[in-house]
């Protein structure tokens, strides 16, 4: 059964996300732990401060800072969650985007704590053809990491590729979950 899991978010530095914010507020207490690591994307305005002290308030964050990586070479999103997944303490690790909404949090997380006592891998299925611009590359299903929860000793035993990688078939966290 699922103990309180590690929320992974990676936050764009130039995005704000006032419904999240707010819901970190709200659920914070779900988490054993909430990581957030500031990715930048070199866009301005940054808000990542903003946020930051916005958030200081719930006991169980913490921030990391963007780590630089090879451009063009190595994947954003990759670099970003094994940076969490380093840091992170808790036997179960998720990650919420910022634009997942669920009608009923409550519900929801209980499924999860309930289904975490079958099932090693949890989330939202990503599939070929979900958004047009992905359909040319996008081969097969996969847990869209817009919702998704794994148990680490699962998770470890994969190839902890977290990548996009279009001649694969696969959006960010594809190559895990396939």
């Amino acid at each position: 059964m699922m103990t309180k899991p590690t929320l992974m978010t990676c936050w764009t530095m130039n995005c704000d996300y006032p419904l999240y914010r707010r819901w970190l507020e709200r659920y914070h207490k779900f988490f054993g732990e909430i990581i957030i690591y500031w990715s930048d994307h070199f866009r301005h305005m940054y808000y990542n401060e903003f946020i930051e002290a916005s958030l200081k308030h719930i006991p169980n964050i913490k921030f990391l800072p963007f780590q630089t990586y090879q451009f063009g070479v190595e994947d954003w999103r990759n670099v970003a969650t094994h940076h969490m997944i380093g840091t992170a303490k808790g036997d179960w690790l998720c990650s919420i985007e910022q634009d997942f909404f669920s009608k009923d949090w409550d519900k929801l997380f209980s499924d999860v704590t309930e289904a975490s006592k079958t099932y090693d891998l949890l989330g939202y299925s990503g599939h070929q053809g979900q958004a047009q611009h992905q359909s040319q590359y996008l081969v097969g299903n996969y847990v869209h990491p817009a919702f998704w929860f794994m148990k680490r000793s699962t998770l470890e035993k994969t190839n902890m590729d977290f990548s996009a990688d279009p001649k694969r078939g696969a959006d960010h966290f594809g190559l895990i979950t396939q």
